[in-house]
C-alpha cells in the first residue's frame, strides 16, 4: 500500500521544510493524486485544494504548478460530476497554459484534452469535437503517431463521434487506435484490452441499429 509511504514522505518534507515549502507541497499534490486513483475523492480535494491554495499565493497563479494543482482540482471535479466547478478550472489551466507554455505544449494539449472530456461529459458534443480534434492532431505533430498520450487523443474522439453517431470514423480511429496498441504494448495491456472492448461494443451497436 502506496498510502502510508506517502504519507511519510509529505508529513517529513512538512516537518523540515515547512508546511509552503514548493517541495512539501510536491508532496502533498502526489498525496492527493493517490488518493484520487484509490477512489477517496472527499480526501483527494481536500489535499488538492490545499495545495492549489499554497501554490495560488506562493508561487502565483500561472506558475506551471499551479496550473497543475488547477489541472488536477478541475479533473477530480470533472469525475465527481460536479462539471459547474470543473469547467471554469478547465479553461483557466487551459487558457494560462497556451500564454505561458504555448498552443503546442504536452501541458497545454493535456489541458485541451481535459476540456474536452469535460464538454464531452457534459453532453455538449459540438464544442467538444474539435476540441479533441486540437488535441489529436497537436500530438501527431508534437509527439508522433504512436506515442501513448496521441493514441488517447485518437480513442477519445473515437468515443466521442461514436455518441455523435458517426460509427464509421469511429471505428476506424478504434482499429488505428487497437492496431498500434497490440504492436506496440502487446495484446493483454490494459490499454489494449479497453480499445478492443470499446470497439467491440461498438461494432454491437452497428449491427443491432
Amino acid at each position: 500500500n502506496a498510502e502510508p509511504l506517502s504519507r511519510r514522505v509529505f508529513e517529513t518534507l512538512e516537518a523540515v521544510l515547512g508546511s509552503d515549502d514548493p517541495y512539501t507541497l510536491t508532496g502533498l499534490s502526489n498525496l492527493s493524486r493517490l488518493l484520487f486513483r484509490k477512489g477517496d475523492y472527499a480526501g483527494a480535494e481536500s489535499l488538492c485544494r490545499q495545495a492549489l491554495n499554497s501554490r495560488d499565493s506562493l508561487l502565483g497563479p500561472e506558475h506551471p504548478d499551479t496550473l497543475t494543482s488547477v489541472s488536477n482540482l478541475a479533473v477530480l471535479l470533472e469525475r465527481k460530476g460536479n462539471y459547474a466547478d470543473a469547467e471554469p478550472l478547465c479553461r483557466r489551466a487551459l487558457q494560462a497554459r497556451e500564454r505561458v507554455l504555448g498552443l503546442e505544449h504536452p501541458n497545454t494539449l493535456t489541458s485541451v484534452s481535459n476540456l474536452a472530456l469535460l464538454l464531452e461529459s457534459k453532453g455538449n458534443y459540438a464544442d467538444a469535437e474539435p476540441l479533441c480534434r486540437r488535441a489529436l492532431q497537436a500530438r501527431e505533430r508534437v509527439l508522433g503517431l504512436e506515442h501513448p498520450d496521441t493514441l488517447t487523443s485518437v480513442s477519445n474522439l473515437a468515443a466521442l463521434l461514436a455518441k455523435r453517431g458517426n460509427r464509421f470514423d469511429s471505428e476506424i480511429l478504434y482499429r488505428r487506435a487497437l492496431e498500434v496498441r497490440e504492436r506496440v504494448l502487446g495484446p493483454e495491456h490494459p490499454d489494449t484490452r479497453k480499445t478492443a472492448s470499446d470497439m467491440a461494443a461498438l461494432m454491437v451497436k452497428q449491427v443491432d441499429s
